[in-house]
């Protein structure tokens, strides 16, 4: 999925970074985003943003974000690890689209989930903070209304 989303942002144009460390955003150590639309060119080559700097972010959770795994995964540890993600993003304002790997597995349809995200991002026309792709389980999303911020997300 990662080669995807890469694929996707940079035929866009969009400005991106992948592996985005945001200030701010820890649990024992710094965390990282898998991807950030930036809203300046400028924040491309700083090793760590500021939140003002990112325009929504893009998390890709593959199978061990779901259940253990034959790799030896920490399910509890990742599932706080995202927990945290979906509180900075939602204290922070920063649009942010979730997307589970059963979505991700053909380039056609995770290239229409991420464009259509940002372009939603983009027009402020999006409902929650944390938006989930089609194949999310219900009872794993955390719905944070969009109503109060919409104004705040340039």
């Amino acid at each position: 999925m990662e080669e995807y989303i890469e694929k996707i942002l940079s035929e866009r144009g969009y400005l991106y970074k992948t592996e985005a460390k945001v200030e701010g955003l820890k649990n024992k150590s710094s965390l990282r985003i898998d991807a950030v639309i930036l809203k300046d060119e400028k924040s491309i080559s700083k090793d760590i943003l500021n939140d003002n700097e990112i325009s929504c972010s893009i998390e890709l959770d593959g199978q061990f974000h779901f259940k253990e795994t034959s790799f030896g995964n920490d399910l509890k540890g990742q599932l706080e690890r995202d927990g945290i993600k979906n509180e900075f993003s939602i204290e922070r304002k920063i649009p942010l689209l979730r997307v589970h790997y059963e979505d991700g597995l053909k380039y056609d349809k995770l290239e229409k989930i991420v464009v259509d995200f940002i372009e939603n991002v983009n027009s402020k026309n999006i409902d929650n903070v944390i938006t989930y792709s089609e194949c999310y389980p219900e009872d794993m999303r955390i719905l944070a209304s969009y109503e109060e911020i919409k104004e705040d997300i340039i």
